[in-house]
């Protein structure tokens, strides 16, 4: 495995297991009280590792990574950062813009610099926590307002739209690799098809100046919904036909190279795919 992608909510359950073992609330219940999402930890961490990260340059998934890695978060003097934004004004703005970022809202949130000790006891199940370990790119694609961290008053526009563009262009980066290589979507029925057909388009573009193409790589879409549609023998469907509306086929479809669709329960799929990779499966 080269690289790791998921959308805002991936990041937040993977970090609550790390951070409380478990994950899930009665959304029904607690949109009626007025309290869905309304989570002190989940919200302040993680917007704070985001704010952190942004100053530090990190992408999406490394700043929770790196939080969950080390159990904690370097919180710098606002003097410091005071310092840095006003020298790094003419030579560096995104960086100067980052430091006052993070200025303002250790300020807003009288949060004290040191090491802040946040524990993740479970962090041996997080799979943000061992890409950052063993340095495999985790990279995290939200989507503004989908997740439960921009109902905290912590939540920073900004940083998020740093640390995202950061990923995005990792993630980028990994399909311009791709020639010879494999691309499972697993689960994703928008943010997946959507965030790969922009990168293709990018790193297509690139390697035609070059002289070269990308031609020959596999895509493995996996989802619960089920279809009929046989796209790699009979190729896109008619407006009129239901399936043309799956848009992770449709898009995938249309992304050259070799598309296959297996209608699966995530859990199941990756499960057999973990057996198969370590040579115990029965099939």
């Amino acid at each position: 495995m080269t690289h790791l992608a998921t959308n805002g909510a991936g990041i937040i359950h993977d970090w609550e297991f790390a951070y409380q073992g478990m994950s899930g609330e009665d959304v029904r219940e607690n949109v009626k009280e007025g309290q869905f999402g309304i989570w002190e930890d989940t919200g302040k961490n993680i917007n704070l590792a985001l704010v952190v990260g942004a100053y530090e340059g990190l992408g999406y998934g490394e700043s929770i990574g790196k939080m969950i890695s080390r159990e904690g978060l370097d919180i710098p003097e606002t003097d410091l950062l005071a310092e840095e934004a006003a020298d790094d004004i003419s030579k560096d703005p995104e960086h100067s813009a980052a430091a006052l970022d993070l200025y303002s809202t250790l300020q807003k949130n009288n949060i004290k610099p040191g090491f802040l000790e946040i524990p993740h006891p479970w962090k041996k199940y997080s799979v943000q926590c061992a890409s950052y370990d063993l340095k495999i790119p985790f990279t995290g694609h939200p989507m503004i307002g989908h997740d439960i961290i921009y109902n905290h008053p912590l939540n920073h526009g900004a940083a998020i739209g740093r640390t995202a563009l950061t990923d995005f262009l990792y993630y980028t980066s990994s399909v311009s690799n791709i020639e010879d290589g494999v691309y499972l979507s697993i689960g994703s029925a928008i943010m997946s098809p959507m965030i790969f057909e922009k990168a293709l388009s990018m790193a297509q573009n690139l390697e035609i100046q070059r002289g070269s193409h990308i031609d020959n790589h596999f895509m493995l879409i996996a989802d619960l919904a089920r279809s009929d549609w046989d796209w790699a023998k009979n190729g896109e469907p008619t407006h009129d036909n239901p399936a043309y509306y799956l848009r992770y086929c449709k898009t995938f479809n249309r992304m050259g190279g070799e598309m296959h669709f297996i209608s699966a329960d995530n859990r199941d799929f990756l499960i057999e795919l973990y057996h198969i990779l370590a040579g115990d499966s029965s099939d």
